[in-house]
């Protein structure tokens, strides 16, 4: 990400679908509504992991740190190369051909080709985000540090989630590349994240002053699966120690994998192998939330505020035995 500081400006410019209006600067935050409109109560989960493993808990004493994976995206519902080749007229302008797909895209560099490893969420998806944030709120859930992956997918389900939690405005986005997904799978196509001008524009409200831990230049397509591990765990070494408050709930948003490879060492666990990895994988829905909180023994999974949500091709599942 480009790090240098970029004044927040309120006007905001879009790529919209036969819309030629100027997106409203509080427009950002209607998931509100939406979240009302889905809002259910949850209960923590009352369970161990088998096995002596970390334990549960009702209620936090230190810092907390909460991993979701993003909403339902756009190129795994309806395939990339479709939305590429018929969702953008031949001057490269933007038409929602579905009632899934997003009504407004963000405006970038290199569109529409761009959107290729780097799509937005479909509509289920920011119903899927805002209908976390509304879980997170029922349960409790302070978040007072946020942080998400450069994907645009996870820049927007963080947006939602923190404007269900009514703190969209006041906790500026923390962008870290370091919480991007396993390079192997991106041998082929690297993908390009939009700018901090670009998400400015978009109304997304991140903090421009965020040094970020590493440049997106550095995230290399030969990583192995224990370089991976090893990335995921200097982040969140990072994030626990910059929140220095004893009652930070950290919000990180990032892929599948990273409930998994974000807190396996953090907790004192040793890195899976690649089977157990996909296992875990397999085994992650959309919008799926893992949580850790600290302890005067270390860092520990805990029981999630929010479960994760049961949608098409979804299952009921408890996250941690997922991650045992």
């Amino acid at each position: 990400m480009d790090k240098t500081p970029i004044p927040c400006r309120k006007d905001s410019h879009l790529l919209t679908a036969r819309q030629p209006e100027r997106r409203s600067e509080d427009s950002c935050t209607t998931s509100a509504s939406l979240a009302d409109c889905i809002r259910k109560a949850r209960s923590e989960l009352a369970t161990s992991l088998p096995g002596g493993g970390a334990t549960c808990s009702e209620a936090g004493g230190g810092r907390r740190l909460h991993v979701v994976r993003h909403g339902e995206r756009v190129d795994f519902t309806f395939g990339g190369d479709w939305f590429l080749e018929n969702c953008f007229d031949s001057s490269g302008n933007y038409r929602v051909l579905d009632a899934n797909l997003p009504t407004e895209i963000p405006r970038r560099a290199g569109a529409p080709a761009t959107f290729d490893r780097d799509c937005p969420l479909t509509k289920v998806g920011v119903a899927q985000a805002a209908a976390t944030g509304v879980a997170m709120s029922d349960a409790g859930v302070a978040i007072t540090r946020a942080y998400s992956s450069p994907a645009l997918r996870c820049v927007q389900t963080a947006r939602e989630i923190l404007a269900a939690l009514g703190v969209d405005r006041q906790v500026a986005l923390r962008i870290e590349p370091a919480l991007f997904e396993w390079m192997t799978w991106f041998r082929e196509i690297r993908p390009t994240f939009l700018t901090a001008a670009e998400m400015l524009d978009f109304g997304f409200n991140i903090d421009t002053c965020y040094e970020s831990i590493m440049e997106d230049r550095e995230l290399h397509i030969d990583e192995t699966l224990d370089e991976y591990y090893a990335r995921s765990h200097r982040v969140m070494r990072a994030i626990v120690a910059a929140a220095t408050h004893d009652d930070d709930d950290i919000l990180v948003v990032a892929h599948g994998a990273s409930l998994d490879v974000l807190t396996r060492n953090l907790i004192g666990r040793l890195s899976r192998d690649e089977q157990e990895f996909q296992r875990v994988l397999s085994r992650t829905p959309y919008c799926s939330a893992a949580a850790c909180e600290q302890t005067p023994d270390g860092w520990r999974l805990v029981a999630p505020p929010a479960r994760s949500l049961r949608h098409e091709k979804s299952f009921r599942h408890n996250i941690l035995e997922v991650l045992q």
